[in-house]
């Protein structure tokens, strides 16, 4: 055993949530289903814990009764359905980062070590793209404690009811979960950035 502290969850960063563009905030699976609710859900302390998604989402619809999607009780108005099948085997008190519901028209991932970013898919000269580099390039330099080594995705976003859109935050990943999805570095300086993540968790 490293007897090292378990890294804590950095999705949407509180010294730079402002940069998220929406409502996020720290609750309980037990708050949420008293309120009834829809909310964007993500784990907040056990990762992947289950899969992000939209707490009493309309559109998809789950039923408690039948654990299915659209079943006959839903159809025919029998039961209301309550939440997602992931979480509802999860106690009231499980720890959640809720996020209002919101739209994003396309993702971006940038990768950073040591403050330096790096861009993914895209083209070197593609100018229709200098926007979200430029909103990357901010981010990381807004965000004074992040860890030596992580990714992190951006996009246009928009709030459900509103015409105008924006850049925002969608998450920040942990480097040591992230896959190589066509970094504009070599395998080497990418695997770099997993050893010094990795020094710094363990204290080299």
């Amino acid at each position: 055993m490293l007897s090292v502290p378990i890294p804590k969850n950095i999705d949407i960063p509180d010294s730079i949530k402002y940069l998220a563009g929406r409502k996020v905030w720290k609750t309980t699976l037990g708050i949420l289903r008293k309120s009834g609710k829809q909310v964007f859900i993500k784990a907040l302390e056990i990762q992947k814990a289950f899969k992000g998604h939209v707490m009493y989402d309309i559109m998809h619809p789950y039923c408690s009764r039948c654990f299915s999607y659209w079943c006959d009780c839903i159809k025919n108005h029998k039961k209301s359905f309550k939440e997602n099948g992931s979480t509802i085997s999860l106690p009231d008190n499980f720890k959640i980062l809720a996020q209002e519901v919101v739209e994003f028209g396309g993702e971006y991932r940038f990768y950073v070590c040591g403050k330096k970013v790096y861009n993914s898919r895209f083209q070197k000269n593609d100018t229709s793209i200098k926007k979200y580099v430029d909103f990357a390039k901010d981010f990381a330099r807004r965000w004074k404690d992040s860890p030596v080594a992580y990714s992190f995705d951006i996009g246009n976003m928009t709030i459900p009811g509103k015409i105008a859109s924006k850049i925002a935050l969608v998450e920040v990943n942990q480097m040591y979960s992230c896959g190589l999805f066509g970094i504009n570095t070599s395998p080497k300086q990418f695997a770099a950035m997993h050893v010094a993540r990795w020094n710094e968790i363990v204290g080299l």
